[in-house]
């Protein structure tokens, strides 16, 4: 009976799959087509690029090959290629962070002469350079949390003596200052989730007498000031989610009264304000994934009678109201990915009955609806990666004929755009970002490794055997049972001071009882050995998990000693690969950046929780 269920679901999803192709690559249309952008590291291993960001009409990113390791590249303007190998040889510079601000590209990177520091390039090799040594020689400043406020960038970073504070910088070496010790001392403030709007700075922070509270900076010291002392005293109410809509911040704190809730600033102690309890009482409504879509400000709450859904507001009480009850009852649909896209928000949620799917929101009960059944039935497709490009929302998301893949919406019809990896195999799209009219992406298509790709519109229409495909069954029959679908949600990774990283994972809604097995962390490239200085992979930790189907876990990876050691020593190191293999379930891997975290003060009083 099960066997006639599946087979008849995979016949559903062809014949839907080919009525679809219309929209895609059908008469009268140009399709989509994906390319190999970029081959930077030959083979099966892949160079695994990170940190996409659009500058200057041309794409930037991180990526590894056999001479430089990861470094600096660029591609789209027909001079693809290294930018600048900042850390001569195989160690790489540990770029992260790319932001785009003014005239010139941001980043952190390493090198052995002065550690971690702030970078900027315009594009080219000779325009490439360290925009000043904060912490000098071999120490690293860490700068992080960058982020531009019209031509200037804003960063927390450790100068030595002031710990971490707020900084700013016009791209030259004087223009480079800390903007304000905001906690006199060797302790540092630790300024984060810092948020531009309306010209000015917004961030939290701990001054050592008010606790880690809200903060706006203009860029000068007299105009940093605290916003509001939430929680009165050294308590803390640790604002988070922070983001601009309607020329109002709005954010998430814990009051000490009403639990972690909804609130929104015009930058003054008085306009600081409770915006609705959500979760009525001293429990949380936790809302987060906020999202300005169509003039209304979306996001994932909780409250103790529906679960977690999808709300809206308009910046009032009596204007912050659910949207739908998707998953009914105290059942959880838990939206994410909540897009801008087409006058309304879409966004991923599961309600029960079809798993988690991509469901569009005009910000009305009605018009809140399932946009497609990918993987039919009870079964999970997880939209991943919602973009919009061309008219069409591009993601990532799985179906039984075809993996994890590259899916397209115009919010009505949905198809499959390229199998890169053909059949039940995934190519893993991701890092999804448009420049021009090119959308470029990651994916790994089992022969190069990942690697850079891109999505374009042809000039001209191609052959018919290479228009948008689709999946067509196997010859011994429709795609195998599968008992558990495991899947790697952590974006990048975090080394805390006792030697742990959390590795964020979700069991199918469809999977038959919870999904059990081993994930392991080690390293991409190959390291020495300190008791032989042979080169190998390095496993830095293993850990078993159990996760309830339909549900999102996490696994604690710790690491030993010398691991630690060797992660804070090598930058290299922390490129990893993490592995989950699930009884009954195909394995999966991806590349990420493991950083470690730098200290930070103890907290007295409330810390709010960071959301369900």
């Amino acid at each position: 009976m099960q066997g006639r269920s599946l087979r008849a679901a995979f016949v559903a999803l062809v014949v839907a799959l080919f009525c679809l192709a219309a929209f895609v690559g059908g008469a009268g249309a140009a399709p989509l087509q994906a390319q190999l952008a970029a081959d930077v590291y030959p083979g099966p291993s892949g160079s695994n690029p990170e940190e996409l960001t659009s500058f200057g009409g041309q794409l930037f990113f991180t990526a590894e090959d056999d001479a430089h390791g990861h470094e600096l590249w660029r591609a789209g303007a027909g001079d693809d290629g290294l930018v600048a190998d900042i850390e001569p040889g195989e160690k790489g510079s540990e770029i992260q962070d790319l932001t785009v601000a003014g005239s010139f590209l941001y980043f952190m990177a390493h090198d052995s002469a002065h550690g971690l520091e702030l970078w900027r390039t315009d594009g080219t090799s000779a325009g490439t350079t360290m925009v000043r040594d904060i912490a000098p020689g071999p120490t690293s400043s860490e700068p992080h949390e960058l982020v531009a406020v019209g031509q200037t960038l804003y960063f927390s970073a450790n100068d030595g003596l002031n710990g971490y504070e707020l900084w700013r910088s016009d791209g030259t070496t004087f223009g480079t200052t800390m903007v304000k010790d905001v906690r006199p001392g060797a302790p540092g403030a630790f300024p984060n989730d810092l948020t531009e709007l309306a010209g000015a700075v917004y961030f939290r922070a701990d001054d050592g007498t008010h606790g880690m509270e809200l903060w706006r900076s203009e860029g000068t010291a007299a105009g940093t000031k605290l916003v509001k002392d939430v929680v009165a005293g050294a308590a803390s109410s640790f604002p988070q989610h922070l983001a601009g809509f309607a020329g109002r911040l709005y954010f998430s704190p814990g009051d000490g009264v009403h639990g972690v809730e909804l609130w929104r600033s015009d930058g003054t102690e008085s306009g600081t304000e409770l915006v609705k309890d959500i979760n009525p009482g001293a429990a949380d409504g936790s809302p987060y994934n906020m999202t300005p879509a169509g003039g209304t400000l979306y996001m994932t709450a909780f409250d103790a009678v529906h679960g977690s859904e999808l709300w809206r507001s308009d910046g009032t009480g009596a204007g912050t109201t659910l949207v739908k009850d998707i998953n009914p009852g105290a059942a959880t649909a838990s939206p994410g990915y909540i897009t801008a896209f087409d006058g309304g928000a879409f966004f991923r949620a599961y309600e029960g009955v079809h798993g988690y799917e991509l469901w569009r929101s005009d910000g009305s009960e009605e018009g809140t609806t399932l946009v497609g059944d990918l993987w039919p039935g009870s079964g999970s497709s997880e939209p991943a990666e919602l973009t919009p490009f061309d008219g069409s929302l591009i993601f990532s998301a799985q179906s039984p004929a075809t993996g994890i893949e590259m899916w397209a919406t115009d919010g009505t019809t949905t198809a499959l755009v390229a199998d890169l990896l053909p059949g039940h195999d995934s190519s893993l799209p991701d890092d999804l970002t448009p420049v021009g009219e090119a959308l470029y992406f990651t994916a790994d298509d089992g022969t190069h490794g990942k690697e850079l790709w891109r999505l374009t519109m042809p000039t001209a229409a191609p052959p018919e055997t290479t228009t948008t495909p689709t999946p067509t069954p196997n010859a011994t029959g429709p795609a195998p049972t599968r008992t558990a679908l495991i899947r790697i949600l952590s974006g990048k990774l975090t080394l805390d001071r006792n030697g742990q990283v959390k590795l964020r994972l979700s069991c199918d809604a469809g999977s038959a009882g919870a999904c059990k097995g081993t994930a392991t962390l080690r390293t991409v490239h190959r390291l020495a050995e300190k008791k032989n200085g042979a080169k190998r992979v390095l496993t830095l930790s293993k850990a078993s998990f159990s996760i309830a189907a339909g549900r999102v876990g996490t696994v604690n990876l710790r690491l030993s000693q010398p691991s630690v050691a060797l992660l804070r020593e090598d930058p290299t190191a922390r490129q990893v690969m993490a592995i989950v293999a699930a009884a009954g379930a195909t394995a999966t891997q991806r590349a990420l950046t493991l950083r470690p975290k730098p200290p930070r003060p103890a907290h007295r009083g409330h810390h709010a929780a960071t959301g369900r």
